[in-house]
C-alpha cells in the first residue's frame, strides 16, 4: 500500500474555502454552514469524477494495471494493488477502511469524497465502454446506498442490453452478489462472538418431580399347616387326634358315683368349700 502526501503540490486544496465559517460572516451573507460543506463537497467530487474518467481510459486496454500510477485520493494516493481494472475501486475502498483507524476524521472525510467522485467517474467511463462488469462494480462505490438505488444506471444498463438476455441476467446476478455481500459484513452476528446457547436451563424448582409409587402391601400367604409359624405371639393349640377332648368329660361318671334324677351328685359326697366349712362350725 502506498500513501503520498500531495498537499504541497496542488495548488487547489491550498485555495479551498475554510472547513468552517465564523457565524457572523454565514449570517452576514445569509448563508449557512450546510452551504459551505455542501460546495466543497460538491467541488471535491467534481474533480474527483473528471480525474476517475480520464484514468479509466488510460488503463482500459491494460492486462494487468499493477504497475499502473497511483489514484490520487484528496491528500494521499494509493496503490493499485490489484491486476485487474474490474477490481480497482473495490481495492481502493479496502485499502482505506484499514486506514480509517489511524486518520484524522476530517482528512477520511475527504478522502471518502474523493473515492465516492472517483468510482463515479470510472464506472460512467466503463459504461460508455459497455464494460458493465467494471461498471457496476466502480458505481456501486460511488454511493453510501449502493447501485441498486440508482435507477438511472440500472435503466441505461438494460436498454443498452436490451437484445442480449443473459448479459441481463448477469447483470442482475452481480449486482443481488453485491447487495449480499454488503448485508452479510454489516450483520452484527460477524462483528459479535459466537451467540451461545438460547436454550434455557431449567431452574430445579421447575422440573418436574418425579412420580412416586405406593408398594402395595405384600399379603403373606398363610400356610395352613404351619399356622404357629405364622403368628408367632398367638400360638395354635395342639390337639393330638389321640387326646378326648375335655368337653367330653363332662357326662362320664367317676368310678361310685351316684347321681339323682337331675344329674346332683349324691356320692360321693363333694367337697364343701373351706369358708362354708368354717360357717357350719
Amino acid at each position: 500500500m502506498g500513501i503520498f502526501n500531495f498537499s504541497s503540490s496542488n495548488p487547489k486544496d491550498q485555495n479551498q474555502a475554510p472547513l468552517k465559517i465564523s457565524e457572523p460572516v454565514l449570517t452576514s451573507l445569509g448563508l449557512t454552514q450546510d452551504d459551505i460543506d455542501s460546495h466543497n463537497k460538491n467541488v471535491v467530487q467534481q474533480e474527483a469524477i473528471k480525474y476517475g474518467t480520464s484514468y479509466y481510459k488510460e488503463v482500459a486496454q491494460e492486462p494487468d494495471i499493477t504497475s499502473s500510477p497511483p489514484v490520487k485520493l484528496g491528500p494521499i494516493a494509493l496503490n493499485t494493488n490489484t491486476k485487474n481494472v474490474t477490481d480497482l475501486v473495490d481495492s481502493l475502498k479496502s485499502q482505506i477502511v484499514q486506514m480509517e483507524p489511524v486518520m484524522p476524521p476530517e482528512d477520511f472525510e475527504k478522502i471518502k469524497i474523493s473515492l465516492e467522485g472517483f468510482a463515479k467517474g470510472y464506472g460512467e467511463a466503463a459504461l460508455e465502454a459497455k464494460d458493465w462488469q467494471t461498471a457496476i462494480k466502480a458505481l456501486d462505490n460511488s454511493t453510501p446506498d449502493g447501485i441498486e438505488k440508482n435507477t438511472e444506471v440500472l435503466t441505461k444498463l438494460g436498454q443498452m442490453f436490451a437484445a442480449d438476455k443473459e448479459t441481463r441476467i448477469s447483470i442482475a446476478s452481480i449486482i443481488q452478489e453485491r447487495i449480499n455481500d454488503r448485508s452479510t459484513k454489516s450483520s452484527p452476528i460477524n462483528s459479535q462472538e459466537p451467540a451461545q446457547s438460547l436454550q434455557t436451563p431449567i431452574s430445579p424448582l421447575s422440573q418436574p418431580k418425579p412420580t412416586q409409587t405406593t408398594p402395595k402391601p405384600v399379603q403373606p400367604v398363610i400356610d395352613p399347616l404351619n399356622v404357629q409359624q405364622s403368628n408367632p405371639t398367638t400360638p395354635s393349640p395342639i390337639i393330638s387326634p389321640t387326646t378326648t377332648p375335655i368337653a367330653s368329660l363332662a357326662n362320664e361318671k367317676l368310678p361310685g358315683e351316684i347321681t339323682d334324677s337331675n344329674g346332683i351328685i349324691l356320692r360321693p359326697v363333694p367337697k364343701m368349700p373351706n369358708n362354708l366349712a368354717n360357717l357350719t362350725s
